[in-house]
């Protein structure tokens, strides 16, 4: 996980400062272990599980004591829903694109208020969000930039955060399309500290 590397901190502020001094946009990055639980798919997967132990009691050629139904069902239901709960990145890989995003997007949205990305005074506060287990880099622009900078142009910048080097890069592309579109005034005041927020 990116964030966990021990340059990441020092690399992002760095990151951070440089860009901001060529533009008045005021970037906020967040790193997060995951985006929400995925709790209920590996308990799914338990349930299923149970479901289909079940079944092959219940029809299989093979006579079984039915006094041992209940307790074969609920110990391999139970051991397979805490297996899947012990492997997150498996789960997160059965829960698909849409769920993935969808989580991504709803933690990105709770962050940009909790580090108050909106406050700024000319709303030009931008988040990057960066969420490990997910693979993802949301972006939120607030009011102030979106109606700078068309949609089609935050599409077009590749962000991704397999590496500390790979994030960086993915920043300063970032921040020559905020420099182009949002240069520096004279009121270039670094209103929201560059260090990154780091979620546990």
């Amino acid at each position: 996980m990116v964030h966990t590397d021990a340059r990441f901190s020092a690399a992002i502020e760095r990151a951070v400062s440089e860009i901001e001094v060529h533009t008045d946009a005021e970037l906020v990055v967040v790193a997060a272990p995951s985006s929400g639980s995925y709790a209920d798919l590996a308990w799914i997967g338990g349930g299923l599980v149970a479901v289909a132990i079940l079944a092959f009691l219940c029809w299989s050629p093979v006579l079984f004591n039915a006094f041992w139904f209940p307790i074969d069902v609920l110990v391999a239901g139970g051991l397979v829903g805490w297996l899947l709960a012990t492997r997150p990145r498996l789960v997160v890989a059965l829960a698909g694109e849409t769920r993935r995003r969808r989580q991504v997007h709803e933690a990105a949205q709770v962050a940009f208020v909790e580090e108050s990305v909106h406050a700024t005074e000319g709303r030009t506060g931008l988040l990057v969000y960066v969420s490990a287990m997910e693979g993802r880099v949301e972006l939120l622009p607030d009011q102030g930039l979106l109606g700078k900078i068309p949609g089609a142009k935050w599409n077009a910048v590749e962000l991704r955060a397999d590496s500390v080097e790979e994030l960086v890069a993915g920043l300063h592309r970032l921040g020559t399309l905020l420099a182009a579109h949002l240069p520096p005034t004279q009121e270039n005041r670094d209103e929201i500290a560059n260090v990154p927020r780091v979620r546990t």
